[in-house]
C-alpha cells in the first residue's frame, strides 16, 4: 500500500490554520453549552421565585389629595388621603385591583399589570375612597380592598386601612385584614362599630370573588 505524506507546505497548513480553527469551534462549542446551562438554570430560579407565595408590604403616603368632611355639627373638616403604597417583597402578581366598597357601593379604582409583578415593584394607588366615609370618634377609616391576582395559586382579596385623626390629619396606625379576619364576626361580640362595618363589608364583598375575578378579567 502506498502511504501518502504531507508535504512540507500541506503540513504547515494543518498545523497554522487548520489546528486552530478546530480549536477555536470546540471552544465556542463549549462556551455556547455553558451558556444554553446558566440561561436553563436562571430560568428554573425565576420561575421558582414565581411560584412562591405572594407577600407584600403597605405603607401610606401623602401626595396632596384632601378629603373634605362634612361634620355633625356643620364643620368642614379637610385632612390629606393618604395613599397606599404597595411594595412586593415575594411572589409575583398577574394582576392587583384596587377597590372602593362600602358594603352598597363597588368602584373599582385601578388595575395594575406587568409581566409579571415581582419582588421589589412598588405600586402607588392614587385615588380617593368613592364609597361613604367612616367616620367614629373623631377619626377616619380610609380603607381599600386589594384584589391580588398571583402568577401561581388562587386570588386572594384583603383590606389595607388607615386610621386619620380628624383634628390633625395624622395616621393614628394602619394595618391589613384577611381572610380570617372574618372570624372576628362571630368570635367577638365586643367588636366596634367601625371595625364592624370594615369586616361586613369585606364579607359581601368576598362572597363576590367569582364575579370580581370575571370583571377583572374583562378589563385586562
Amino acid at each position: 500500500m502506498n502511504k501518502k505524506f504531507l508535504t512540507k507546505e500541506e503540513s504547515e497548513l494543518f498545523n497554522h490554520i487548520l489546528i486552530p480553527v478546530c480549536g477555536l469551534i470546540l471552544t465556542c462549542l463549549i462556551a455556547w453549552s455553558a451558556y444554553s446551562e446558566s440561561i436553563t438554570a436562571n430560568q428554573t430560579l425565576k420561575m421558582s421565585e414565581l411560584a412562591q407565595p405572594i407577600a407584600y408590604t403597605v405603607t401610606f403616603q401623602d401626595i396632596g389629595t384632601k378629603y373634605h368632611i362634612q361634620e355633625e355639627d356643620g364643620r368642614e373638616t379637610t385632612v390629606p388621603a393618604w395613599d397606599p403604597v404597595v411594595a412586593i417583597t415575594n411572589g409575583a402578581l398577574k394582576t392587583l385591583t384596587a377597590m372602593s366598597y362600602d358594603g352598597e357601593n363597588l368602584y373599582f379604582i385601578t388595575t395594575f399589570e406587568n409581566t409579571p409583578i415581582q419582588k421589589d415593584y412598588t405600586i402607588t394607588i392614587k385615588a380617593l375612597f368613592s364609597g361613604e366615609l367612616l367616620v367614629a370618634n373623631r377619626t377616619l377609616y380610609d380603607y381599600l380592598f386589594l384584589y391580588i391576582e398571583p402568577v401561581e395559586g388562587a386570588p386572594t382579596l384583603d383590606l389595607v386601612c388607615a386610621e386619620i385623626d380628624l383634628d390633625n390629619g395624622a395616621i393614628l396606625r394602619t394595618y391589613r385584614l384577611q381572610k380570617f379576619n372574618l372570624l372576628e364576626l362571630e368570635s367577638n361580640p365586643n367588636l366596634d362599630t367601625a371595625r364592624r362595618h370594615m369586616l361586613e363589608a369585606y364579607q359581601k364583598l368576598f362572597s363576590m370573588m367569582a364575579d370580581i375575578q370575571a370583571l377583572t378579567n374583562l378589563s385586562q
